[in-house]
């Protein structure tokens, strides 16, 4: 009978180190996904002429917009193939008015190094927090966090902004009619 039990406690234990691994990854992937907890504010869609870009949603925990006040999380899913190097691109010229140029440089450094190529599906998540630091997720994946509450807000005013460069698509994501 112990030779039962002392088989049974190995065969327990040898199970449990078997699976620590598997868990200890699991809890980190929940770590860095995107939080599940939000509720949509607005969606919309853009298109440039004929071409879908991407959907657009936004979120916070309340499910409504208040400006100035995160956390929000912004998530658009790509249409198309589109290259870092043009993303990134079309970042910078949409924060060359909203931020200094030298944080400018150095964001669009680190913008380069996290952010992937995109196809068709492929999401690219931002999540600003109170605190002013914001996240990027892809696919659900934490790509990075970057420190800049300057270019924390102005990346998300890009989107948000009264002075966004798609003005209807702004006031859809805001959740104004």
């Amino acid at each position: 009978m112990k030779t039962t039990s002392l088989g049974s406690i190995t065969s327990a234990l040898l199970l449990c180190l078997l699976l620590w691994p598997a868990c200890a990854m699991a809890e980190a992937a929940q770590q860095h996904a995107t939080p599940p907890n939000f509720k949509p504010i607005g969606a919309a869609t853009l298109k440039v002429a004929l071409f879908r870009i991407y959907d657009a949603q936004l979120s916070s925990p309340s499910g409504e917009y208040l400006p100035q006040k995160e956390p929000l999380l912004l998530e658009l899913k790509y249409r198309r193939k589109i290259h870092r190097d043009k993303l990134v691109e079309k970042t910078k010229q949409q924060l060359a008015d909203r931020i200094e140029p030298e944080l400018l440089t150095d964001v669009t450094a680190t913008l380069k190094s996290l952010w992937p190529s995109v196809t068709d599906g492929d999401v690219i998540a931002f999540l600003l927090n109170p605190n002013g630091n914001g996240i990027f997720y892809y696919n659900g994946q934490h790509l990075g966090a970057l420190p800049h509450p300057q270019f924390n807000r102005a990346f998300m005013d890009i989107w948000l902004g009264q002075d966004s460069s798609y003005p209807k698509l702004a006031s859809k994501l805001r959740g104004e009619k």
